[in-house]
């Protein structure tokens, strides 16, 4: 079986690729480095907003696509990078999908994510129950909106039924760089975490089980033409998070935490920083919800339908992201 992964360099990318050639796959990476990934059998630099033969070539006698490339989101999206967004994950996956449809790829797997969902959907705000695959849609954000079109693209025309989308959770494991490396650098350095219990809930996902989602697509018919959100089936809150990696790290919670009130005054004075200054404020009321609100999700359709069940919750996977070495 002949698998190309584009963003073979990726976070995601190098764990699904390893997990390919185990697998028995040859696997082909596209990305834009200049040399071919250890984790790669073979290798096309190209770039998928260039609709040229280099995408054509990378897809021919492919028997799946695996599509990772994309322009990741960014906590301060400014104006500049909306175009981009666009240009990358809009138009360059129509660019690799049109290639892969013109080879006759037998699945493309499309790698999407839950902030397709937005910020406002009912449900998601008050944690009563967690979204689903048929909530509606609403993305707020550039990157949101941009993975939306892009899934769009796959889902639609007379390859459609070729294609699967994986709208993924927050994802963690050994070597992320996201918001949880950032906590534990700092929290090893003894910057203090003392937030209240906002009783908040959010999903997220092990990089590992991403992966063994993506190869349970890739190996069951049935998914061909569907949407499955992925997860690791828990709802943390912050509080929750803190503490966990905490422990981890072999110390205390904190003794005490700052009232949930004052975050909200701080929050609504970043506001106004903000707009006195007329650019964001290190903390408004917008990083305020990224710590205190909800983003719960249900992976019961994949599992369901595909028998995918997770190996991996964030403790059990923090011993191993507690070796991850820190950036200088």
């Amino acid at each position: 079986m002949n698998a190309l992964v584009s963003g073979a360099n990726g976070f995601i990318g190098k764990f699904l690729c390893r997990a390919l050639s185990e697998k028995g796959y040859v696997v082909t990476g596209l990305d834009m480095a200049d040399e071919k990934p250890a984790w790669c059998d073979r290798y096309f630099k190209a770039d998928i907003t260039a609709a040229d033969d280099r995408l054509a070539a990378a897809c021919k006698n492919m028997d799946v696509v695996f599509h990772l490339a994309a322009k990741v989101h960014a906590l301060a999206e400014v104006k500049a990078d909306l175009e981009q967004y666009r240009l990358i994950n809009a138009d360059g996956t129509a660019n690799l999908f049109k290639a892969a449809a013109e080879n006759a790829v037998g699945k493309f797997i499309f790698f999407s994510t839950v902030k397709v969902y937005g910020e406002k959907i009912p449900g998601l705000d008050n944690s009563r129950i967690p979204v689903d695959e048929n909530c509606e849609t609403v993305p707020d954000t550039p990157y949101g909106q941009s993975k939306l079109a892009a899934e769009k693209i796959v889902l639609g025309g007379n390859y459609a039924g070729n294609a699967t989308v994986l709208r993924l959770s927050m994802v963690y494991g050994p070597g992320a760089k996201g918001n949880i490396h950032k906590m534990i650098k700092a929290m090893r350095r003894g910057i203090p975490f003392p937030l209240p219990e906002f009783h908040n809930k959010r999903s997220m996902v092990d990089v590992r089980d991403v992966v063994k989602a993506a190869l349970a697509v890739a190996e069951r018919d049935e998914a061909a033409g569907q949407v499955y959100i992925v997860s690791d089936g828990k709802a943390y809150s912050t509080r929750q998070i803190v503490v966990s990696v905490l422990r981890a790290l072999g110390k205390s919670p904190w003794p005490f935490s700052i009232p949930a009130f004052c975050f909200v005054v701080l929050g609504r004075a970043g506001d106004m920083i903000s707009r006195i200054r007329g650019r964001r404020f290190f903390f408004d009321s917008d990083a305020l919800n990224k710590i205190s609100g909800s983003a719960w999700f249900s992976s019961e359709k994949i599992e369901r339908q595909l028998g995918f069940m997770p190996d991996y919750d964030l403790e059990a996977a923090l011993p191993e992201m507690l070796k991850q070495k820190e950036d200088k």
